[in-house]
């Protein structure tokens, strides 16, 4: 699979997923896309995978308030000040192999599954 094309500009609104209450989660559309702050950049969020951080936040763990979904894969959009000498628009911050946006966005907690695991193993330092 390809790459998708996808426009670079967002409205000032975005659907997330919230915790309401202890145990309860749910999709909110128009939530507000915060302003930038220096330092930091905004992705556009194409496919989140579910990490075991957000179903125990989701769990319990988190208080209302918290939006959920770790690990994802999209399009940097707009880039803090002291960021735009090494990032542009439209980049990908870490490159990913032909495949979807749904596949990329599993594969941050794989890595990070298997690195610890042959950190913890092998003592590799």
């Amino acid at each position: 699979m390809g790459h998708q094309q996808l426009p670079l500009l967002s409205g000032p609104a975005q659907n997330t997923l919230i915790i309401q209450s202890p145990r309860r989660a749910a999709m909110v559309r128009d939530w507000p896309i915060p302003s930038i702050r220096d330092g930091y950049i905004r992705v556009r969020t194409v496919a989140v995978a579910v990490n075991p951080c957000d179903w125990k936040q989701a769990n319990g763990l988190g208080s209302p308030g918290v939006l959920l979904g770790c690990d994802y894969a999209g399009i940097i959009e707009e880039v803090g000040r002291s960021m735009q000498t090494i990032i542009a628009l439209g980049d990908v911050q870490i490159r990913m192999p032909d495949q979807s946006f749904e596949q990329a966005a599993t594969l941050g907690v794989g890595i990070g599954t298997v690195a610890l695991g042959l950190d913890r193993n092998l003592a590799l330092a």
